[in-house]
């Protein structure tokens, strides 16, 4: 069993914010949800403890990794999936102990399986669809701040060979065409979607217009050449 912190070097306690706490306290006073009003300063504490993952790598995450487990909404209590090492119990307990997080969650491949499961910490609130036991609703993976705080498994594979994955998994050949015969111009271009929306199916298929003397390719709405890589709508 393979398991990996992303606590930053170094750190093992969450440096004052006194600017933070003295807001907190106002806030609480006057009726506010810090967790909504304090997104910011947490935010900037959180990365001073763990790494941000930025809407991309947020959006492919939780394409990879589709069940969704929260502390927040009680699904830990029934989580019996796998043996979660002592090293990321450890890791975990140290997260909440900094109370950054609105919400920790472990991630895992499937709705109740346990390949490679990952824990986030969450700061905002996350739409509702998102928060549902399992499965969750990536796509609403964007309206909080996330932050890797561990992961376990029998084998860590890195951020590029699963996003590949992801990548290979939203490409949708139609009409019997064979993905790894598309032309590179092509499947670049799908790469270039993908990168701009994750979550969202890549349709690809031959179209009747023709350029270079060859039919071109449909990606999502776009007519792209598979021989010079012109795009047109």
């Amino acid at each position: 069993m393979e398991t990996a912190s992303y606590r930053l070097d170094g750190v093992d306690k969450l440096p004052a914010n006194e600017t933070a706490e003295a807001r907190k306290v106002l806030l609480e006073g006057l009726g506010f949800n810090p967790s909504l009003q304090l997104t910011d300063e947490l935010g900037a504490m959180a990365e001073q403890l763990y790494p941000r993952l930025n809407s991309h790598e947020a959006a492919v995450w939780a394409q990879f990794l589709r069940g969704v487990h929260s502390k927040k909404q009680g699904h830990w209590a029934d989580y019996s999936f796998d043996r979660v090492p002592t090293e990321v119990l450890e890791d975990i307990a140290f997260a909440e102990s900094c109370a950054v997080f609105s919400d920790i969650e472990i991630w895992t491949r499937q709705a109740r399986g346990n390949d490679d499961p990952m824990v986030i910490g969450v700061i905002g609130e996350r739409e509702q669809n998102r928060m549902s036991h399992p499965p969750n609703n990536a796509s609403s993976v964007h309206t909080a701040q996330m932050f890797k705080v561990a992961r376990w498994g029998e084998s860590l594979a890195a951020f590029e060979e699963i996003e590949t994955e992801v990548f290979n998994a939203s490409l949708w050949p139609r009409y019997g065409l064979d993905p790894s015969k598309l032309p590179t111009h092509v499947v670049n271009y799908a790469r270039a979607e993908f990168a701009q929306r994750p979550n969202r199916t890549i349709d690809v298929e031959h179209a009747f217009r023709r350029h270079c003397h060859r039919k071109m390719y449909r990606v999502n709405q776009k007519l792209v050449c598979g021989v010079c890589g012109h795009v047109r709508s």
